[in-house]
């Protein structure tokens, strides 16, 4: 009711709608996109009754106005860009249908181990523990319940609740079977993989059962016993079903823990209304957030690393007297990024967006265009064979660059994790000018 507030709060959604609107990664902003429109819904229509006056909506007016106004700026200093990205093959054009797999959606019980031991793609793995499916299954029975008992909600939480259901089921349907193209480029979702949709599906199950604890009452304790062995039985088939998603590393020891884990939460939840049931359930569903955060340690403390290191002064050093060089890194999707961190020019630092001119270089008949024209992380190797370019996966791609090309492309300094192996040729023509802590650094001379 208070009107500076309501201006506050109109300026702050206008920023907080353009920094996600500008995010600009669809894979997750379509999903989580529908996501917060569910909420808009439920919190428009609970509050419609109270705003009866035209005077409460023109603060509408003030974040409209905002959204627009910084969209316009953005695109008016970085529509180029813009176009670039939506014209690459990756992910410009992204066309998903869905159809992971159904495993995919119960990875996340064995996800826990994650900090105690090495995996080798844990952003890919990560998942949210969100007990699914169950949350989607109480959040219908509930429904189902409520409607047949005519009862009315406080607050429109079975609004909702409903809406947030009909939500995660689409969303399973999608990482589950292939949707048709056209529904597909509608929704959006083309331009999302169904991987993706899995973590977003997981956080609004997340919603889904704190909405749902302690809604299913449970007074008879032959029925609390078939529960604990409906907990178990679904707890093994899911950290079962999780294994053949994430293979690397798991021990039977740690499915048997992950699964009793499981157990004890699914127990818990499904017996909520019961003293003391809730609040465990609570501190447990806590302490296992707590513990997948403060047991990864982090790789550095500070920026030292980036910039303190005596291969950063030498860097550093380099870049001072030839600030314009091109830089190289070899057989290293980071050095080329360490480069950047330290002021210089990186051919091959992560590519938010092809440089074509570049790459039309030493491919002037586009023959790997395909390959090149997307976001990119790059791994370079020299060889005396013709230059080529291999995709490895959507966001990276070799580059078997020829030792003759090295000058199309303005090359004067490479870096490398490894002692290079250079034919006899070049070898005057490369000299080794750095060697410390594992990193090499050559000057190259045309």
């Amino acid at each position: 009711k208070n009107n500076k507030l309501k201006i506050l709060y109109s300026i702050l959604i206008a920023f907080a709608f353009t920094w996600f609107a500008l995010t600009f990664y669809p894979a997750w902003q379509v999903p989580l996109g529908y996501m917060y429109l569910v909420f808009a819904i439920w919190i428009f229509v609970k509050n419609f009754k109270n705003n009866k006056s035209i005077k409460d909506y023109l603060y509408l007016l003030i974040t409209v106005f905002l959204i627009g106004f910084m969209i316009y700026r953005y695109l008016s200093l970085g529509l180029d860009t813009l176009k670039i990205v939506m014209s690459t093959v990756y992910p410009g054009s992204r066309d998903e249908i869905g159809g992971y797999g159904f495993v995919t959606n119960f990875a996340y019980p064995i996800t826990i181990f994650f900090p105690f031991f090495h995996y080798n793609n844990p952003c890919e793995g990560a998942r949210v523990y969100s007990l699914f499916p169950l949350p989607i299954i109480i959040s219908i029975i509930y429904l189902i319940k409520s409607k047949l008992n005519n009862k009315k909600e406080k607050n429109y939480i079975n609004l909702l609740l409903l809406l947030l259901t009909i939500l995660a089921i689409l969303f399973t349907i999608y990482t589950i079977v292939p949707i048709p193209s056209i529904i597909a480029k509608l929704t959006l979702l083309n331009k999302c993989p169904a991987p993706r949709i899995v973590q977003i599906c997981g956080i609004v199950c997340l919603y889904l059962l704190i909405l749902t604890i302690n809604k299913i009452k449970i007074n008879n304790n032959k029925i609390s016993i078939v529960l604990l062995f409906i907990s178990i039985v679904s707890s093994y088939i899911i950290v079962k079903m999780g294994y053949l998603y994430l293979t690397d590393g798991f021990s039977y020891k740690k499915l048997l823990v992950a699964t009793i884990v499981l157990s004890i939460i699914m127990y818990l939840y499904l017996n909520s209304s019961k003293k003391y049931n809730y609040y465990l359930l609570s501190i447990l569903l806590m302490v296992l957030g707590l513990t997948n955060i403060i047991f990864v340690n982090p790789v550095n403390i500070g920026t030292n690393v980036l910039h303190k290191t005596e291969t950063a002064k030498e860097i550093s050093k380099i870049i001072k007297k030839d600030k314009s060089a091109n830089w190289i890194s070899i057989d290293s999707i980071v050095l080329g990024n360490y480069i950047i961190v330290n002021g210089g020019e990186a051919i091959n630092a992560t590519n938010i967006y092809p440089n074509l001119k570049l790459w039309h270089k030493i491919d002037k008949k586009g023959k790997y265009e395909d390959i090149y024209n997307r976001y990119a992380h790059i791994i370079i190797n020299l060889t005396d064979e013709e230059t080529s370019f291999e995709l490895i996966q959507g966001d990276l791609f070799k580059l078997e660059l020829n030792y003759n090309d090295l000058d199309k492309l303005d090359v004067e300094y490479i870096i490398s994790g490894k002692e290079l192996e250079l034919n006899d040729e070049y070898k005057e023509k490369i000299k080794k000018i750095y060697h410390n802590d594992n990193i090499w650094i050559y000057n190259y001379s045309k």
